[in-house]
């Protein structure tokens, strides 16, 4: 999975008992139970696989989006509003690049992170509790527009990341985001649906579960004169 998300772990463990938690948690269930949704789909597990965590971090890009940003070296970072802020102290991730030595983002899974907000000391900005993702996980879950650079064989995503990618193989990955937008909004409006898909739709939510597993995705990185681009290799 590359790196967990180990700072959103150590902040709960760290600032909220485990009964808060708890707490928290069955009465996000019970609201989504009485709007519908079936009790057993919250039931939870004593081990859970790779990609069914991976998933989750894929809901935490459609929660923080576009809090997104592109590992630069050490603590630098690019953010999608194209400005150079700091990894913040208090997390765990610039505490493995420190422990680790790391400088450039090829030591890294993915270069690709999200995080909740950013943090303003002096004349000093970084950015908190930052969650590794994958080129996939971003644009299942993040990306809105993106725009095909003539003359060129990258793909501009909202206007800042730039990738290079077969467009067939885009086109294919967008028609999929595009259907899973489809069910998870006839989902969250008619919850009595989810066990009713077709197996069409059931095909494709397994698709999405292997698109979205950080195993499966590579990431390397390009660095153009004016800056980075990703390159995908799927």
């Amino acid at each position: 999975m590359g790196i967990p998300d180990i700072s959103t772990l150590n902040f709960l463990f760290h600032f909220l008992p485990v009964s808060q938690v708890q707490s928290a948690r069955k009465q996000l269930t019970d609201i989504l139970v009485h709007a519908g949704f079936p009790p057993d789909i919250f039931l939870t597990k004593q081990m859970y696989q790779p990609y069914e965590l991976d998933a989750v971090v894929g809901t935490l890009v459609a929660a923080f989006y576009p809090n997104t940003c592109l590992h630069k070296e050490t603590r630098r970072i690019l953010t999608n509003e194209d400005e150079i802020v700091l990894i913040h102290k208090s997390s765990v991730l610039y505490s493995y690049i420190q422990a680790n030595h790391l400088n450039k983002s090829t030591s890294l899974k993915s270069p690709l992170f999200v995080y909740t907000e950013k943090s303003a000391n002096r004349n000093l900005i970084s950015a908190k509790h930052m969650t590794m993702v994958s080129f996939m996980q971003l644009l299942l879950f993040g990306v809105r527009r993106y725009e095909f650079r003539r003359h060129s064989d990258t793909i501009k995503l909202d206007g800042w990341l730039e990738i290079r990618i077969d467009p067939q193989v885009f086109d294919c990955v967008w028609v999929i985001k595009t259907e899973l937008e489809n069910i998870l909004t006839r989902v969250c409006y008619q919850p009595q649906t989810l066990g009713t898909l077709s197996q069409i739709e059931t095909g494709l939510l397994e698709t999405v579960k292997h698109m979205v597993c950080m195993e499966n995705v590579d990431v390397a990185i390009k660095v153009n004169k004016a800056r980075p681009a990703l390159m995908p290799n799927v």
